[in-house]
């Protein structure tokens, strides 16, 4: 490989690592003023998630879906028209789909659902995409769960960088919805609390390249999540039916189930 082919490659694969640090909030200390001159948080996200139910008539995926404010779509998708058609093709996208898909392992695909206080683990997701409509960019993805509460047990879903370095926020009654769920669940959401003037103060005055406040802080950004609250009444089988008074049959006999040729 020449000097220039391995250099361009180099700059290719850092530049694609870059992108897709950016866009799961894994680090931007090197994005400058066009993303990082905000203060905390950086990026705002309208979050819709779909919560999957099976024929166990329990959870068994969670399907996020993510839109970016309008500054960071812009910047996040810079320079991945490679037509030039001003459009952007699935094909286009992909690839930061699927680093972006990757890399949000790390950080728990700021996705947590919890069963009697323990939080559930997902298989790596295979269904997600990128999607641009011109003006916003949205990330979507399905998680399933390793192991699927039992039946009626209370979940507690909650989607959230505890860092603040990006803002959740679920601002409407359509942001979750329940597929396939029995008729008897119920959602409860739990707004976040308010920040003080002299917490927002400090946030703001954090640098773009900070990516973790300092403990004071993260000590309030931490506790700055919403989450819903889903519970559902599980039909229990009704009452076995009475005993019959009628001898049971003998077991092979060709008469079964005809008591007028029993002997």
């Amino acid at each position: 490989m020449s000097g220039s082919v391995g250099q361009a490659a180099s700059e290719a694969g850092a530049s694609g690592r870059k992108r897709c640090a950016l866009l799961v909030l894994a680090a931007l200390a090197t994005t400058g003023a066009t993303a990082g001159a905000r203060a905390h948080p950086h990026v705002f996200v309208e979050a819709r998630t779909v919560l999957s139910f099976g024929d166990e008539q329990t959870i068994e995926a969670i399907r996020n879906e993510w839109t970016f404010d309008a500054a960071y779509s812009a910047f996040a998708v810079a320079g991945l028209d490679a037509d030039q058609s001003g459009t952007f093709e699935p094909s286009e996208l992909e690839p930061l789909a699927r680093l972006n898909v990757e890399a949000l392992a790390d950080y728990g695909y700021f996705t947590d659902v919890v069963v009697d206080g323990v939080r559930q683990a997902f298989a790596p997701p295979t269904d997600y995409g990128l999607n641009y409509d011109g003006l916003y960019l949205t990330l979507f993805f399905e998680l399933r769960l390793e192991q699927p509460p039992a039946p009626g047990d209370p979940v507690t879903l909650q989607v959230f960088d505890p860092s603040y370095f990006v803002a959740f926020a679920f601002s409407s009654l359509q942001s979750l919805e329940l597929s396939d769920a029995p008729a008897a669940c119920r959602t409860t959401y739990h707004p976040p609390p308010g920040l003080d003037s002299a917490t927002m103060t400090a946030l703001n005055a954090l640098p773009g390249s900070q990516r973790t406040p300092p403990p004071a802080l993260a000590a309030v950004t931490g506790n700055l999540a919403g989450y819903h609250v889903i519970s559902c009444v599980v039909a229990s089988p009704g009452p076995a039916a009475p005993p019959s008074d009628a001898p049971p049959p003998v077991a092979g006999s060709r008469f079964d189930g005809d008591p007028d040729l029993q002997e």
